[in-house]
């Protein structure tokens, strides 16, 4: 029996999306081969080995980590320490296998601006953009999507029309970062794929999934996470040839990343042109998130996927 370490929570503000990925990931993990050890991280970076309601700082965590001699660690923590290379780095340092990519292309797709560097280079397209970390930002070209350079779930994300709402934008947009990314707007269909690896390590793209939102004007956090917020169609309704080269931009920007047993990007279809928003490499795994509505349409049950991710960390 493996003994699995499931990490969750975090400072990020997605917090409770990793409480409910969590909890799902739990909830489907198989008893029979699985020992499974809850250990909770609170907004502020204290660990909680569940049911114990001690909480440890990180250089007192670390030690019990590694005394409870975990084969593989899931982490489901979203966005800051847990999808930074943050939480990765640490488990390296204790030789502790773990879900997912390493700490450089953790934090390589956690940085907009690191990743859209690496997916220009590879002739991916990538909406024109600029940083800035002040607020003395002018000459906007609009419409435009300011957000977090380092974020996720659409936290901190809005759509500018023209300059009415910018210094509201950029008010709760340095609330999550201090830097920036202001972004043209690309209309289009919201398309993502996810990535998985096989039992041999190689990777191979889901079927995709078209996400129309039904209340925002985008797939920001109210529609990712409100009941009937968006409408998720998996597969879409694409011509195959469309759907392979969705697939296969996913996995190139997978490559591209060094990203390794799950990533899922996120892209716009403007006419029959492709352009890459962002890649995430601890995914949502909620009942309602989409690498497990990809997954089933591939026919992969949470189960299942659970298993492919464990063994994809054994694997490394």
């Amino acid at each position: 029996m493996k003994k699995i370490a499931l990490i969750f929570g975090g400072p990020s503000g997605e917090h409770e999306v990793s409480v409910n990925s969590a909890e799902n990931i739990a909830g489907n993990l198989d008893l029979s081969k699985y020992e499974v050890h809850k250990i909770f991280v609170s907004k502020d970076k204290k660990f909680q080995f569940l049911p114990d309601d001690k909480k440890l700082v990180l250089p007192e965590a670390i030690p019990k980590i590694y005394s409870l001699e975990f084969n593989v660690a899931i982490i489901a923590i979203h966005g800051e320490f847990g999808e930074d290379g943050q939480l990765q780095a640490i488990l390296d340092s204790i030789d502790l296998p773990y879900v997912g990519s390493d700490m450089t292309a953790s934090a390589a797709a956690m940085d907009k601006n690191i990743s859209n560097i690496l997916f220009e280079k590879a002739d991916l397209n990538v909406p024109s953009y600029i940083v800035f970390s002040n607020k003395e930002i002018s000459d906007l070209r609009y419409p435009i999507v300011i957000k977090p350079v380092r974020g996720g779930s659409s936290v901190g994300t809005v759509i500018l029309k023209d300059q009415a709402g910018l210094s509201k934008a950029l008010e709760e947009g340095f609330r999550y970062d201090d830097r920036l990314m202001a972004q043209e707007y690309v209309f289009g269909r919201e398309l993502t794929c996810g990535v998985l690896e096989n039992e041999k390590g190689e990777s191979f793209a889901l079927p995709p999934t078209e996400i129309i939102p039904q209340k925002e004007p985008f797939f920001n956090y109210s529609a990712k996470y409100t009941p009937g917020g968006s409408r998720e169609i998996t597969p879409p309704d694409l011509p195959d040839q469309q759907i392979e080269e969705l697939q296969g931009l996913a996995l190139k920007a997978h490559n591209i990343l060094g990203c390794k047993g799950i990533s899922r990007s996120d892209f716009i279809l403007s006419g029959n042109k492709w352009y890459i928003l962002e890649t995430n490499t601890i995914p949502g795994m909620t009942k309602t998130s989409l690498i497990p509505q990809e997954a089933n349409a591939a026919g992969i049950n949470m189960s299942k996927l659970t298993d492919i991710l464990i063994q994809s960390a054994l694997n490394k």
